[in-house]
């Protein structure tokens, strides 16, 4: 009797310590496989939880044994812990999930969670989730379809990036943040709608998007990030917010469009820049070979480099008063380009800023330009007439290089005012038997080559 009673013992000392080992590893074979973590004050800081909605213990999800699960069924409870989380890849891998339907005791899901899922076709999530983390969805090549919660604030970092068959994006309008690569090469969306709640899209967040065709952005909008929408080759529609206001000294600061924003998308045909948009960054509708129409808002002062480069359909278009330069290769290689109005603000033409524009045959440059810079109109061999302003101070080196037919500048000057012009070498290497037409007189490229006695 007293041999049994302990064995009995030995068997509930066992049993007890086997729980305790298992649990504390998080092993829960009870539960489907799945393992949980213990959370703690700093987790509900980290997600930016409110403590005083959340019960005295609480875990989140963390792996899961069986990678073949097809359906799943996250409980609410685990081992008196109350389940408010998914951790950071916690099914990342598992090929057969082929839909995910959380329910609202879930309060955030970590990076990575359902990455590389091959199989996974649908997704809801409930009105609980704030956040959609980075990679979340990762590389989720068959996913379709995705149910966003209401109060949705933010899309992280490459959360759907590669879900090559997503089609269909409808964004609440809670949202207020789209991460960096959020949706790059989610080559089957075909249109998306930025709510008014959106104030900035990051950096390729939309980037070799092929299949898109329309874009509308929202009026929070503030910064439409680095190459965002580069390469979405099918993009035709781009429509800014109209009524956006550009008053630094009130604090609204408008638009700002970064650098490639849109470039290479080579079936936009037309844009239109609302007032508001004060900045157009480097690149940012470069090799944008099918547009031809451009309309640009009263606000644009400033272009980066190459912000039309090579927009090769491009044939005319008018700068605003508040723009001050025309930059380094701003319309280079537009071949098409025939027709440019200043506006009155322009004081800089910049290096190769009509590089090889080959259409452009007469040019009136306005009043307030100051300097030509280098090659500022490099082989723009149909160029025959241009028009100078008295105030220029200087015309840089190749300035007009290869303008082989340039016959004809027309200055606001007189001669002795052309002749203290400072010239850069070689400004007029390779151009016509031009003449100079100064207030005073004229004088020829002949004249001008002889060495002063």
């Amino acid at each position: 009797m007293k041999k049994n009673a302990r064995f009995f013992s030995l068997v509930c000392l066992a049993a007890l310590i086997c729980t305790f080992v298992f649990s504390s590893c998080g092993y829960l074979g009870g539960y489907g496989g799945m393992k949980r973590r213990n959370l703690d004050s700093s987790d509900v800081k980290r997600h930016d939880l409110d403590p005083s909605d959340l019960p005295k213990r609480y875990c989140e999800v963390t792996d899961i044994d069986d990678e073949n699960v097809k359906r799943l069924n996250i409980p609410r409870k685990m081992y008196g812990h109350k389940v408010i989380g998914i951790g950071v890849s916690a099914f990342a891998g598992c090929d057969n999930l082929t839909d995910i339907k959380i329910r609202d005791h879930i309060l955030y899901i970590d990076g990575g969670a359902f990455g590389n899922c091959d199989n996974l076709t649908s997704v809801t999530l409930p009105d609980s989730i704030k956040a959609i983390n980075n990679h979340t969805f990762y590389k989720c090549p068959s996913l379709t379809d995705i149910d966003f919660p209401e109060h949705l604030l933010k899309i992280d970092h490459a959360a759907f990036q590669y879900c090559t068959a997503l089609s269909n994006v409808d964004l609440p309008d809670s949202l207020t943040y789209i991460g960096e690569n959020a949706f790059e090469e989610c080559t089957s969306l075909e249109g998306i709608v930025i709510p008014d709640s959106v104030t900035e899209i990051g950096n390729w967040a939309f980037h070799k998007c092929t299949s898109l065709k329309s874009v509308t952005l929202g009026k929070g909008i503030e910064t439409v990030g680095a190459a965002s929408f580069q390469g979405c080759t099918a993009l035709e529609q781009v429509t800014f917010p109209e009524g956006v206001v550009y008053d630094v000294s009130n604090n609204k600061m408008g638009i700002y469009v970064g650098d490639s924003a849109f470039s290479g998308c080579t079936a936009l045909k037309s844009i239109t820049i609302p007032d508001g948009v004060w900045y157009l960054s480097n690149n940012a509708f470069a090799y944008c070979t099918a547009l031809t129409d451009v309309t640009l808002g009263k606000d644009l002062e400033h272009f980066g480099p190459g912000a039309f480069f090579e927009c090769t359909a491009l044939e005319s278009i008018t700068l605003p008063d508040a723009a001050y330069d025309v930059t380094i290769s701003m319309f280079y290689g537009c071949t098409s380009l025939k027709q440019i109005d200043f506006g009155d603000g322009v004081w800089l033409i910049d290096q190769t800023a009509f590089g090889e524009c080959t259409s452009l045959e007469q040019l009136v440059l306005p009043d307030t330009v100051k300097v030509i810079g280098e090659g500022a109109f490099f082989r723009c061999t149909a160029l025959s007439e241009i028009t100078i302003p008295a105030i220029i101070e200087e015309i840089d080196e190749q300035a007009f290089f290869g303008c082989s037919s340039l016959s004809a500048i027309r200055f606001g000057g007189t001669m002795e005012q052309w002749k203290s012009i400072p010239f850069g070498i070689d400004w007029d290497s390779g151009t016509a038997e031009y003449t100079v037409y100064c207030s005073d007189g004229t004088l020829t490229k002949s004249d001008l080559a002889k060495p002063i006695e």
